[in-house]
């Protein structure tokens, strides 16, 4: 038995077949009042890999619907999950405090950094149309204990959500 008959023509016209329309999938681009393109979302992702580690600190800003995410783990224990089943929701004040903590501290940065120590590293922003791309293969900038204490403050705030879940 055949599934489809060979003498049947399909016609299928582009505009009534957008998979956003046909599947209820949010558009990654949407039209504003002025016809500029919007991305949907805008991140920032922090990646430190260690000899005894691989970290990523990712924030993440939903413009549609409105949703701030942050995901703080090591990929070398993921335990079986995957990324979007780890991270939380966040208020818009925690996200745009780090994004000011973390252009403070990366504003003299150069955009690459190599060196002889056992550390890979790579900062990756796509904020407001700004993309930087900020890396480093064995040196670390100067004041890279800061970026350090903001990762932590925020991996503490990531662990606390953690625990009210479990609660």
């Amino acid at each position: 038995m055949a599934l489809f008959n060979k003498k049947e023509k399909y016609n299928i016209e582009v505009e009534k077949n957008i998979p956003q329309k046909v599947y209820g999938i949010p558009d990654a681009l949407e039209k504003n009042g002025k016809d500029k393109i919007k991305n949907s979302m805008e991140f920032v992702r922090i990646a430190i890999n260690t000899r005894d580690s691989n970290s990523i600190l990712m924030l993440s800003h939903f413009t549609s619907p409105e949703k701030y995410d942050l995901l703080v783990v090591d990929l070398n224990n993921l335990e079986g999950k995957s990324i979007s089943e780890i991270s939380i929701c966040i208020s818009e004040e925690y996200y745009k405090k780090f994004l000011s903590k973390l252009y403070n501290i990366t504003k003299n940065w150069k955009i690459s950094y190599s060196g002889n120590k056992e550390i890979v590293w790579s900062l990756k922003l796509d904020i407001d149309s700004n993309k930087e791309f900020l890396s480093g293969n064995g040196e670390i900038p100067n004041n890279w204990n800061d970026l350090v204490e903001l990762i932590l403050e925020y991996e503490t705030i990531f662990n606390n959500q953690k625990k009210k879940e479990f609660e």
